[in-house]
């Protein structure tokens, strides 16, 4: 991911590379854990010379909380498209309930719903907010089902106003999917903090922002069904195959 065009990201604040944090999978190949061995031992190195001192000491800050906790939700979802013992339709319900709780899905509905959100009934705003976690999960679901036995390293964390924004890069246990050229990929997670805790309010793969993509899709959506919000909910459970609401 070059362009970390995250939507709502304001201003950019660069700051230097931490230490990897690493999901807990066996058998990662050697020479994974010989890279993040020899990251250790620069950042020592450069913590000796008293350089970046702050980057490398062992700190307990939002930033590096943040990039704990996106690597938690990665493992959660890999965890899931890992267990051959369950069924697919149990995982998709598991996976919908870690979208809901680690995701803004308030904030989300809101900025996703965009000029809509103001015309939208309360119970509209309701029923939107309730089908996003299982629909957000199946646009995940593609992209997670492929990281399994991958390595996760946090590669930055950087304090963007009020929101933390914390790029990742995962090390596929094989060749990447789909690509020849090469077996990394770098996510950009844009995270705020709310009273439960920290909740992922965007994700950038490839210079592409879930979150303005589920803008534009919920759009034509509701330009499609009528120009409701209603209409648009009701497209969107029968796509994951649910029961569609009456009027």
């Amino acid at each position: 991911m070059a362009s970390n065009n995250i939507a709502r990201q304001g201003p950019k604040t660069a700051e230097p590379a931490r230490l990897p944090l690493v999901t807990p999978f066996a058998g990662t190949r050697r020479r994974i854990l010989k890279a993040a061995a020899l990251t250790w031992l620069a950042g020592s190195i450069v913590l000796s010379t008293g350089g970046f001192a702050t980057a490398f000491a062992p700190d307990n800050s939002a930033e590096a909380v943040a990039g704990q906790f996106v690597t938690g939700v990665i493992y959660k979802g890999m965890t899931l498209f890992q267990d051959p013992q369950l069924t697919s339709a149990e995982r998709d319900r598991r996976f919908a309930k870690v979208i809901e709780q680690n995701i803004d899905i308030p904030g989300i509905a809101r900025f996703t719903l965009g000029r809509y959100w103001n015309r939208a009934t309360e119970k509209e705003r309701r029923d939107y907010a309730e089908v996003l976690p299982p629909y957000l999960a199946q646009a995940f679901a593609g992209r997670i089902g492929q990281f399994a036995g991958a390595m996760v390293q946090v590669v930055r964390t950087d304090r963007v106003n009020d929101r933390i924004h914390v790029v990742t890069r995962i090390y596929f246990a094989g060749p990447r999917p789909n690509s020849a050229s090469t077996n990394e990929l770098e996510l950009g997670w844009l995270v705020t903090q709310t009273p439960a805790g920290f909740r992922i309010i965007d994700l950038d793969i490839a210079g592409t922002s879930l979150e303005l993509t589920e803008r534009t899709d919920v759009a034509s959506r509701i330009e499609r069904t009528g120009a409701t919000v209603s209409g648009a909910v009701n497209d969107m459970r029968q796509t994951l195959g649910m029961t569609v609401a009456g009027p």
